[in-house]
């Protein structure tokens, strides 16, 4: 599952409502419409567990930093020790991207290809 966590079922739906009235009856073939996890909470706040709103908060970019591409598969822990020679530097890594990370990501999530993340210095 690409959000890694199926309690935001119900604000996808409501994402989706204009293209599929019953989410009881997704035709096969019907085009789903999935934006990052971070718009489904700041959007749909009505449909989202409390416990997932926390992560609606703006991730911290003032900083300086550099932008990388995920490859298909790759962790966290795996960026953070390539790009700064400390595998516990995740943690800077999750707190920059929020909003582009799945809700229950981790250290060894393995994540899609493609994600621009912010790596602060």
């Amino acid at each position: 599952m690409y959000f890694q966590d199926g309690r935001l079922f119900r604000a996808l739906f409501e994402h989706n409502r204009s293209r599929n009235a019953k989410f009881e009856d997704l035709p096969t073939g019907s085009h789903v419409e999935i934006p990052t996890s971070a718009h489904l909470i700041k959007h749909y706040p009505n449909h989202v567990p409390s416990d997932l709103k926390r992560h609606d908060a703006s991730p911290n970019r003032s900083q300086p930093g550099d932008w990388y591409v995920t490859k298909q598969g790759e962790t966290l822990f795996e960026i953070a020790k390539e790009k700064y020679g400390q595998a516990s530097r995740y943690l800077d890594i999750l707190d920059s991207n929020r909003d582009q990370l799945p809700v229950k990501v981790q250290h060894m999530t393995r994540l899609q290809s493609g994600l621009r993340l912010f790596l602060p210095n």
